[in-house]
């Protein structure tokens, strides 16, 4: 009976060191493999040998996670150069995998041989695990996804970007990149106040924190807009209106402080390329006005300080058209001639800005409204007549500046439909068949 139990010890031991050097085995056959350009070999084998890593030899483990994670993503730069889909759809998820591997080559490495070898792949992972993350953010504002996909593709950017974050903590990119989109998860078809608050707005807080800390890093414009979504989450989810101009006042601020440092580089720039930034600081400073005029067109104390700042502004900015467009928004609650004379300036200013020719269209068309109450208010025929005439008089000079806005955009539906309203009310038969079958065109689809 003794000897039984002893020769089955004996089998026993005997199998598990055959098992260990067959998967040791495994672990040689595939670094042999990778060295020899046969990746998928590589990764076979090592698949295999890391099946059940405790059969390995321990100085075998960090090797077989490492050299499968260089696998990984040699196979996917092969794929890539050959522009082969077949290759580069069933190695998608390389990057993910060769980061998960080197994790565990760092973990398992008692000695500390692969360290240096590991710490610099990892680095060198960040920028394309980065701009995956930025391309699924991109891919998920797609309407045309299904529900299923969308949710697929939101599930797999959170991976990359948490990983990011994972890799360096510190930096703005990840944090900005996730917040975004968690934002267009709860602020797009079905808006999610809780998921506002609890999820996306620490992520944007974060991003904030790290771009204001980090003194190193690239001047930077967009960041603008991680205080632009931060005042949104404030204005409609917090209904804070306080803290939402907060962060738009910080947002111009740090708008102006990166753009300074542009400007100090400039020479650096070639003209085409400046011309770019010079493009992007007046789109994100005309988001950011506009933002602060809905929040003073919706906080009515702040009417009198917000019309103060607008004047300071336009003379600071007198050739800027989007300052005086924003300015004579406001004036359109308070003294709707000096607003009219304000869109005119800025039609000067810049005769192709589509808002200002849009905007006093509409400040026109609201006057002919008024006075058309009026004239279905009166009983006597006479004043109704005079009235009248005025809303003919309103709807001809609403007219023009619809019409020029039109030949600036000719596929935007309200002017057309605004076009269509006062030609038929001017008994301009011709030319409202005309704006009718524009509109008909650009409704089809």
């Amino acid at each position: 009976m003794k000897l039984q139990l002893l020769l089955i010890l004996l089998l026993t031991t005997v199998l598990h060191f055959n098992l260990i050097a067959q998967a040791d085995s495994k672990v040689s056959v595939g670094v042999a493999s990778y060295q020899s350009e046969d990746y998928e070999k590589a990764i076979e084998n090592l698949n295999t040998a890391l099946a059940d890593p405790t059969q390995l030899k321990s100085k075998n483990v960090p090797k077989a996670y490492y050299y499968r994670a260089m696998s990984y993503l040699a196979i996917f730069r092969k794929f890539a150069i050959k522009k082969n889909a077949e290759g580069l759809e069933k190695y998608h998820n390389a990057k993910l995998d060769a980061y998960n591997d080197l994790k565990q080559a760092k973990e398992n490495d008692s000695k500390g041989k692969y360290k240096s070898l590991v710490e610099k792949e990892i680095l060198d992972l960040y920028p394309p695990l980065l701009n995956s993350g930025l391309y699924l953010v991109s891919s998920s504002y797609d309407k045309s996804l299904t529900a299923s996909n969308k949710q697929a593709i939101h599930d797999l950017a959170v991976q990359y970007l948490n990983v990011c974050i994972e890799i360096k903590p510190t930096n703005y990119y990840a944090y900005e990149f996730l917040g975004q989109l968690y934002h267009n998860k709860y602020f797009g078809a079905e808006f999610n106040e809780e998921g506002l608050i609890k999820e996306t707005l620490p992520l944007f807080q974060k991003a904030l924190e790290n771009a204001q800390a980090d003194k190193n890093r690239k001047p930077d414009q967009l960041i603008t807009y991680t205080c632009y979504r931060l005042a949104l989450i404030h204005r409609y989810a917090k209904k804070d209106l306080d803290v939402a101009f907060e962060y738009i006042t910080l947002g111009k601020k740090i708008l102006e402080e990166e753009h300074q440092k542009l400007v100090n580089k400039k020479q650096e720039h070639t003209d085409a390329n400046w011309a770019k930034v010079e493009q992007q600081y007046n789109n994100c400073l005309a988001d950011m006005n506009a933002f602060e005029l809905d929040l003073y067109l919706n906080s009515p104390e702040k009417l009198k300080e917000a019309l103060t700042k607008f004047e300071e502004a336009i003379k600071k900015r007198p050739n800027d058209d989007i300052v005086h467009i924003a300015y004579a928004q406001l004036l359109e609650k308070v003294d709707v001639e000096k607003s009219i004379a304000i869109y005119k300036k800025a039609i000067v200013i810049n005769p192709e800005s589509f808002m200002a020719h849009f905007n006093l269209g509409a400040v026109y068309n609201n006057i002919a409204k008024e006075y058309y109450d009026k004239a279905n208010e009166e009983e006597d025929y006479d004043k109704a007549k005079v009235w009248q005439k005025k809303v003919d008089e309103s709807f001809k000079l609403a007219l023009a500046p619809f019409q020029q806005a039109h030949e600036i955009d000719p596929t935007d539906l309200s002017t057309v439909r605004a076009l269509k309203q006062i030609t038929i009310k001017l008994e301009m038969m011709e030319e409202y068949q005309k704006y009718k079958a524009i509109e008909t065109e650009l409704t089809k689809n």
